[in-house]
């Protein structure tokens, strides 16, 4: 059976030719960790699972409901975000001032922000 000739990459405007069962060329091909977090919270940390946690934080939505602190939308899966991260001040974790409501939007920026200012 003869082979199957190249084809152009998959990359729009890309005139790169690969072989048959590739999609892109190496230039566009994905790096395997694009699709990961960027930042995920060590395995040890159980913090944000523990009792306490869960009971600050639906205090905390209770009082202050599901409005994002930064860009003022309703959002129906809040996140409490420590605006001084726990790894700087553990001491204010559950502190109610120390926290505020975020949208995942808003929250994904902050994390990222985080990561890329070394926070």
């Amino acid at each position: 059976m003869p082979n199957r000739p190249n084809h152009p990459c998959g990359q729009p405007g890309c005139g790169v030719l690969v072989p048959t069962g590739t999609a892109r060329c190496p230039r566009h091909t994905a790096p395997a960790t694009l699709g990961q977090r960027p930042y995920q919270r060590p395995a040890s940390d159980g913090f944000y699972g523990t009792y306490t946690w869960k009971q600050f934080r639906a205090s905390v939505l209770r009082k202050r409901g599901n409005i994002c602190a930064m860009c003022g939308c309703w959002t129906d899966a809040p996140h409490l975000d420590h605006i001084i991260p726990r790894a700087q001040r553990p001491d204010l974790e559950l502190d109610e001032s120390n926290v505020r409501v975020l949208c995942s939007s808003c929250h994904s920026r902050r994390t990222l922000g985080d990561i890329h200012h070394g926070r």
